[in-house]
């Protein structure tokens, strides 16, 4: 009965395995994988009614950034995600403003400078590759 999300923030490797060296998240992620076996089996539907009819992305962008006060809102409260190196918040936030307008220079930047710090703190070389690439593409379009 539990989401996609749910699952993949709450199923973990047995502790006794956890902790072997050829069973480290190098290249995989067990969270990966439960996503990965959870569309492969069961769909993109999660069960949840309310995904059934979505909001677009912008326009709930646009609707979440005016419920909680705006632009500068969003973008302070994504800078502070940063600084307390809060990355996946950090990035949720800065998506949300990217979301909106594509082209906002200011949020641009924040995210190719989270992007690339949040790499630093990754294990997994796939993870770490990809945010840094995608850091070089957001950090070349200026």
């Amino acid at each position: 009965g539990l989401t996609i999300d749910e699952l993949a923030a709450t199923v973990k490797l047995p502790e006794h395995l956890a902790h072997k060296p050829h069973l480290r998240e190098y290249y995989g992620r067990v969270d990966w994988a439960v996503r990965a076996y959870f569309v492969g089996t069961l769909g993109w539907f999660d069960g949840n009614p309310t995904s059934l009819n979505s909001l677009a992305p912008d326009e709930e962008a646009k609707r979440f950034i005016e419920l909680v006060g705006g632009v500068e809102v969003v973008l302070k409260s994504a800078e502070k995600a940063r600084a307390d190196r809060d990355y996946q918040w950090a990035l949720q936030l800065v998506d949300r403003l990217l979301s909106l307008d594509p082209g906002d220079v200011t949020a641009v930047t924040l995210k190719a400078a989270v992007l690339k710090e949040f790499a630093g703190q990754q294990i997994n070389c796939c993870a770490r590759h990809y945010l840094l690439q995608c850091h070089k593409e957001l950090s070349q379009s200026d």
